[in-house]
C-alpha cells in the first residue's frame, strides 16, 4: 500500500467512526497507517504521524484522548465521537 492510501484509508477509517458509523476499537492492527509503517524492530519511524509528533504508537495526537473517552463514556457517547474528529482533523493536517 502506498503511504498516500494508507493515510487516506486511515482518515476514512476515523471519519466512519467520527460520524458513530464504525464501533471498532480502534487499535495498530486495524490501522493502515500501523499496517504500512510499523514492523518487528522498527516503530513508526517513517509513519507521518511519527513524522509530525516523534512519538511512537500515535502518542501526542488525539488518538489517546479518543480511546480514553470510549473507555470512560462508551463507543456511542459525544466525548467519543468528538474526540475521534480530532483525531480526523489531526490526520487530515498531515495530508
Amino acid at each position: 500500500m502506498t503511504p498516500n492510501k494508507a493515510l487516506e484509508e486511515s482518515i476514512a477509517k476515523w471519519e466512519s467512526i467520527a460520524s458513530g458509523d464504525n464501533k471498532e476499537i480502534p487499535c495498530s492492527d486495524n490501522c493502515e497507517l500501523c499496517n504500512a509503517y510499523q514492523t518487528d524492530n522498527e516503530k513508526c519511524f517513517d509513519c507521518p504521524v511519527y513524522k509530525r509528533t516523534g512519538k511512537h504508537l500515535c502518542r501526542g495526537t488525539p488518538y489517546s484522548l479518543a480511546i480514553d473517552k470510549r473507555c470512560e463514556f462508551g463507543a456511542h457517547s459525544k466525548e467519543y465521537l468528538d474526540a475521534a474528529q480530532l483525531e480526523v482533523e489531526f490526520l487530515k493536517s498531515l495530508r
